[in-house]
């Protein structure tokens, strides 16, 4: 499915969905505990949905709370992200990351293939990649694309406190990856 993007609630998925931005898009969570973005979990059979955003406007999506910005909620689970277009900024809320988990969630890959990335952890959570707590990421591509991130005490990419995140790989595009007290750039918390 693909849908033009203007509302100021969350938006959950149920399965495989594409995001065609156009114009200026602001999401956010619906109560404290979602993210501004839902991207759907697939139980059962070991293959994950996917959340693609492309196209060519502007999106800014924030947690109301404890979840990622795009991604899942506190305690909760979500598939896979790609971003291959538009300017896509995630702020995530108190200890969630702001493209990733919440705090205490679990995340799938996250593919960054082209477009304007920006992402800002909450405390103790990273910019792209787990939230704090528990936690959990799956592995981080960045192909293309211009990605700027910053989490004020946790990675800018990869892994909040007492999170984890999968491997991380960077084969192009343009990234600035800002960590906080203690943490990495890129990678973890010490």
């Amino acid at each position: 499915s693909a849908f033009l993007l203007n509302r100021s609630s969350d938006l959950r998925f149920l399965g495989n969905c594409t995001i065609a931005l156009s114009g200026w898009n602001t999401v956010r969570g619906f109560n404290e505990y979602y993210p501004g973005i839902l991207a759907a979990k697939q139980y059962g059979n070991g293959e994950e949905y996917t959340l693609t955003i492309e196209g060519d406007g502007y999106l800014y999506a924030y947690s109301n709370g404890y979840g990622a910005g795009i991604g899942s909620s506190r305690d909760g689970y979500c598939g896979n992200i790609t971003i291959s277009g538009g300017e896509v900024t995630g702020s995530g809320g108190v200890e969630a990351a702001g493209i990733g988990s919440g705090r205490d969630g679990i995340c799938g890959n996250i593919t960054i293939s082209g477009g304007k990335v920006f992402a800002k952890g909450g405390n103790d959570a990273a910019g792209i990649g787990s939230g704090a707590y528990g936690g959990i990421c799956g592995d981080i591509t960045i192909s293309g694309g211009e990605v700027a991130t910053s989490a004020p005490y946790a990675a800018g990419i990869g892994s909040g406190q007492e999170g984890t995140s999968g491997n991380i790989t960077i084969s192009g595009g343009e990234v600035i990856a800002k960590g906080g007290s203690n943490a990495a750039g890129i990678g973890g918390r010490i």
